[in-house]
């Protein structure tokens, strides 16, 4: 059974967290009064402005995450790194990634992934790039996969 996170949305669009929630299926639902929070979600220009409200949540030492803007993506990052173990296939793709980069630096030679849907392929090109290697998708869709490639 996965534990549900309990989230307070302040100055945040409540129907597109809600809606972020129900896209993912993420064992997460949105509470109406802090107190019943285990999260206050916010966006940066809130923080920024620091309402007396919110100066008093942070005092109680509610935990509090700070989204850059009020976008779905924004909020289906916040979702898929707080709740990560409610998603093993981002967890399978990082690591299928790891594996890559990990034979392509020791052999110097390309490494084909396995297919994966879009928003995991996007995972696994940022995992990559951050190790400094180059990657690329190919083949079309349901069988699109990433190729990590050796620097030139």
């Amino acid at each position: 059974r996965r534990q549900v996170l309990r989230i307070f949305p302040y100055g945040i669009n409540r129907h597109r967290l809600d809606q972020a929630v129900r896209d993912l299926d993420a064992p997460a639902r949105l509470v109406s009064h802090p107190s019943q929070a285990d999260v206050v979600l916010t966006v940066k220009g809130q923080l920024k402005r620091q309402p007396r409200e919110l100066r008093a949540l942070i005092e109680q030492g509610l935990s509090l995450y700070t989204l850059r803007s009020d976008t779905m993506m924004q909020m289906g990052k916040f979702l898929r790194e707080r709740l990560a173990e409610s998603f093993p296939e981002d967890q399978s793709a990082a690591a299928d990634a790891e594996a890559a980069i990990e034979h392509v630096i020791e052999h110097n030679e390309p490494v084909e992934l396995a297919p994966r849907k879009p928003r995991l392929r996007r995972l696994q090109h940022e995992f990559v790039k951050r190790h400094g290697l180059v990657s690329k998708s190919e083949g079309e869709e349901p069988f699109r996969r990433l190729v990590v490639y050796p620097m030139q």
